[in-house]
């Protein structure tokens, strides 16, 4: 994980933030193991007017990783300026832009 020089004012805001955050709905089937799961659509819903409220916003970007694996990074900003980060790092099952692709149906 890496954050601004402090992040007093967005661990707070965070704190604040969990009191607001609602259970992400399971609004989707993975056929394979016939279970239900929360889509990445179904948690942004939960999550964003919670993090907007308290002051924070959200940025995803794909950030440079090894061959045959997919990183994304994830950036929470506070108005304050603060921030915190952390990237995922998924393997491919393909090492070419249809693997990434394919990449967002496997981990649904």
């Amino acid at each position: 994980m890496n954050t601004s020089d402090s992040i007093k004012a967005i661990s707070i805001a965070l704190v604040n933030s969990q009191n607001e955050i609602k259970f992400a709905i399971k609004d989707s089937t993975n056929p394979h193991f016939k279970s239900r799961y929360a889509d990445l659509g179904s948690v942004i819903e939960a999550i964003k007017e919670s993090l907007i409220s308290c002051g924070i916003g959200f940025i995803q970007t794909p950030t440079e990783s090894q061959i045959g694996t997919l990183a994304l990074t994830t950036r929470l900003i506070h108005i304050s300026g603060e921030w915190i980060e952390d990237t995922a790092i998924c393997p491919l099952q393909k090492n070419d832009p249809q693997g990434y692709r394919s990449e967002e149906h496997t981990s649904e």
